[in-house]
C-alpha cells in the first residue's frame, strides 16, 4: 500500500508499505477512504516535532472495516468507521475513571515512534488498536466529509467547552479561525451560546465565522476586546477558547476573559515559553484550563449532533486531493492558504 512520509522538515514523501495486518487481540484493519491534514501534523512540517522518516502520518481517518481482531465486539467487518486521533487502553485507573485523555498508556496515531509507534491515517490502510474505544460506526445520515472530522476538531471543539463548564446564554470568545477554532464556535451557537466572537487575522477564515452566526474580528484591524465588551454589557467574555497554536495566545486570553471567566488552551502546544500575568489572573479570578480532548468520551456526542443537523464539520473543508498530491495539501496548509485539506486514496 502507499503511505504518506515526512522524510525531512517540510518535504513530504509517498512510500510503499505492507499493507498491515491484525497484531493485537482489539485490533481492527480500516481500508482508508478519506483522510485529512491537521493543523497539529504541520508541527512536524516545520520540525517542531521530530518524526522518523518512514513513518506514516495523519490521525484524521475515515475508512471501511476489513478484518478485526478476536476481542473486537462493537465493530464489524463493512461497518463505515471514524475514529479518534488518540488510544486509550480503557483499563487502567485514569481511563476507568472516564479520562482517557490521562490513560497512562495513551498512544497518538501518525506520530511515530515516540508517541506510540502507531501508523497513521494517510494511507491506504490503517491498523487501528483498541477498536471498540478508538472507532465508532458512522451513522447513513452522516456525510463522509463530515465523518471524517469527528475524531479530532470536532470532538475537540465540543469537549473543550464541556471542560469550560460552559452553559447556554454565556458569550464566548474564539481566538483563532483554524478548523478547531470554527467548530468550537460552531458548536458554541448550537449550544444555545448568547454570542461568539472569533477572531484572525485571516480574512477568509472569519467569513466562514460570519457564516455560522459569530461576530467575526481581524486582528489586524480591530481588537476583539472590542466586540467581546460591546456584546457582554463590558463585563467580558465567559468563556475563552485559545485555539491559535502559538504560545502568547493564552496570554492575550487573559484580557477577554471577564471576572470568574475561563480561558482554555486548546490547541497542541510543541514549545513556547511566556510570561503569564498571574496577578490579573488572580484578581479577575480566572480558571485555567489546560485543555487535552477527551476524544473516546465525547465522540457519542459529536456523532449525535451531526446527525441531528446542530453540527456541520463538513464546512472547513476548502481543498480536497488525491493521496498522490499530499505534498501539496501540506503546502498550502503550511501557507495558511487552505482551511483544511482532505485527502482521498485512488482506490
Amino acid at each position: 500500500m502507499i503511505g504518506v512520509t515526512m522524510a525531512a522538515p517540510g518535504r513530504v514523501e509517498l512510500k510503499e508499505f505492507d499493507r498491515p495486518e491484525i497484531t493485537e487481540s482489539a485490533m481492527a484493519i480500516v481500508r482508508i477512504t478519506r483522510a485529512g491534514i491537521c493543523g497539529s501534523d504541520l508541527m512536524l512540517w516545520d520540525g517542531r516535532v521530530e518524526i522518523e522518516d518512514d513513518a506514516i502520518i495523519g490521525h484524521e481517518y475515515l475508512g471501511i472495516v476489513e478484518e478485526i481482531g478476536p476481542e473486537v465486539r462493537l465493530i464489524e467487518v463493512g461497518d463505515r468507521v471514524t475514529g479518534t486521533f488518540s488510544v486509550a487502553c480503557g483499563h487502567c485507573i485514569q481511563c476507568q475513571r472516564g479520562f482517557g485523555q490521562r490513560c497512562l498508556m495513551l498512544r497518538f496515531i501518525g506520530f511515530g515512534f515516540a508517541f506510540g509507534d502507531l501508523a497513521g491515517g494517510q494511507a491506504e490502510y490503517i491498523a487501528v488498536p483498541e477498536a471498540d474505544l478508538t472507532l465508532r460506526k458512522v451513522p447513513d445520515v452522516i456525510s463522509d466529509d463530515a465523518a471524517l472530522l469527528v475524531g479530532d476538531n470536532a470532538v475537540t471543539a465540543v469537549d473543550v467547552l464541556h471542560r469550560a463548564r460552559f452553559e447556554p446564554g454565556q458569550i464566548v470568545a474564539v481566538m483563532g479561525a483554524g478548523p478547531t477554532g470554527l467548530l468550537t464556535a460552531q458548536a458554541a451557537l448550537a449550544l444555545g451560546a448568547g454570542a461568539v466572537v472569533v477572531s484572525d487575522r485571516l480574512q477568509h477564515r472569519l467569513d466562514v465565522a460570519s457564516a455560522f452566526g459569530a461576530t467575526a474580528v481581524n486582528v489586524d484591524s480591530d481588537d476583539p476586546l472590542d466586540a467581546v465588551l460591546d456584546l457582554s454589557g463590558y463585563q467580558g467574555a465567559d468563556v475563552v477558547v485559545e485555539a491559535t497554536n502559538t504560545a502568547q495566545g493564552t496570554v492575550d486570553a487573559v484580557a477577554l476573559a471577564r471576572k470568574g471567566g475561563t480561558i482554555a488552551v486548546t490547541t497542541v502546544h510543541a514549545d513556547g515559553e511566556v510570561t503569564i500575568p498571574l496577578g490579573e489572573m488572580w484578581l479577575k479570578d480566572h480558571t485555567l484550563v489546560m485543555h487535552q480532548v477527551n476524544a473516546q468520551a465525547r465522540m457519542d456526542d459529536v456523532i449525535a449532533m451531526i446527525a441531528g443537523g446542530r453540527l456541520e464539520p463538513e464546512k472547513v473543508i476548502s481543498h480536497r486531493l488525491p493521496l498522490s498530491d499530499a505534498a501539496h495539501g501540506y503546502a498550502v496548509m503550511a501557507q495558511r492558504e487552505a482551511l483544511k485539506v482532505i485527502l482521498t486514496p485512488a482506490r
